[in-house]
């Protein structure tokens, strides 16, 4: 392709000398080469600077930034605004573009006459690699049935698969917002919507690489992970609310699947994995939090399926011993049903 609009690409690096090499590698070997690589250092405790200094001087389209550690959302924000590209794109540093995801993303956008394309990813887990599903048929949709398929989960709101029209973010003042921890992608998904439609294209442009320490880890602070979950849909609802986006049928989706789905995967999981003090934390918290049981009092219970209905009675009862005897026996018909331990 004739090079001619420069592209942006922020990428946060946060103790990442394991994987930093491989992005790295990915960046600069796109087939469309008219691009800008900003690198941010975000207080890495290991080589992760030392890798990005070295790749700097390799290539001259690298620009590093080295700061305290505050975070994925003031990293990306640093690079928009340090950005001197047309259009711009995200990175993560254990992650990799396919070689042609710059020129593909950037290609639709110029023959579709759009400002913002988001492509496909797939998903590596151990020596497994799992593609998205078809997801250009979301483009048939109006915004506020994108709107409810992100709310519902149907679309992964990862910023690495978008290309933007930077002026978009500039004339809008569009940043991600740096209270919110998790779900802040969705967030920033939201904004962009209340402002532009987004185009999808059928291709697979990013490879998502699962950590497999990861699962542990989130597991452990299950507690902490679902209050930044629920502190994030409170931002995510006053956005909406803010561009009278926000209805009753949405009000539905965001229970069941912040509230609903998400307290009975989190309870199954950790009783599973043999977690019970967090488990049993986790449900204190559950019944201690006012917003948590209105919310769940405003749904109707004949919306959920039955398993669902059970647990959540079960937890807002407080039997929680009923609710581990009901874990026992599901536990146990996996095992018999897959014929290994569930872990």
């Amino acid at each position: 392709m004739k090079l001619k609009d420069k592209i942006t690409i922020i990428l946060p690096c946060y103790n990442a000398e394991k994987f930093l090499e491989k992005c790295l590698h990915a960046l600069i070997n796109q087939s469309y080469s008219n691009i800008e690589i900003i690198a941010i250092n975000d207080g890495s405790t290991d080589k992760t600077l030392e890798i990005l200094y070295k790749y700097s001087k390799l290539d001259p389209r690298i620009i590093v930034i080295s700061k305290k550690n505050t975070g994925v959302s003031d990293c990306r924000n640093i690079g928009i605004k340090k950005a001197t590209g047309k259009y711009i794109m995200f990175a993560d540093s254990d992650d990799y573009f396919e070689q042609d995801a710059v020129e593909n993303l950037y290609k639709t956008l110029i023959e579709n006459n759009v400002r913002i394309v988001r492509g496909k990813y797939r998903r590596i887990q151990n020596k497994n690699k799992y593609d998205e599903n078809n997801i250009a048929k979301f483009n048939y949709l109006d915004k506020q049935s994108i709107i409810s398929s992100i709310l519902r989960g149907n679309i992964c709101c990862y910023v690495w698969l978008l290309i933007i029209d930077i002026e978009i973010l500039k004339e809008n003042n569009i940043l991600f917002n740096k209270n919110v921890k998790i779900m802040e992608d969705t967030l920033f998904y939201i904004q962009l919507l209340e402002k532009e439609s987004i185009f999808f294209v059928d291709k697979i442009v990013y490879n998502y690489v699962e950590n497999i320490n990861s699962a542990t880890g989130n597991i452990t602070n299950t507690k902490k992970i679902y209050m930044e979950m629920i502190k994030a849909e409170g931002h995510i609802i006053n956005e909406l609310k803010k561009n009278n986006e926000w209805n009753e049928k949405l009000k539905v989706i965001v229970i069941k699947r912040i509230v609903v789905d998400e307290i009975c995967n989190n309870t199954w999981n950790l009783y599973k994995n043999n977690k019970l003090d967090i488990l049993k934390d986790f449900l204190n918290y559950v019944n201690s939090n006012k917003k948590i049981n209105i919310a769940i009092s405003l749904i109707s219970l004949n919306q959920l399926r039955i398993d669902k209905i059970i647990i959540i009675k079960l937890i807002t009862k407080r039997k929680f011993k009923m609710l581990y005897i009901l874990y026992g026996i599901k536990k146990s018909i996996y095992k018999v049903i897959k014929g290994i331990n569930v872990i």
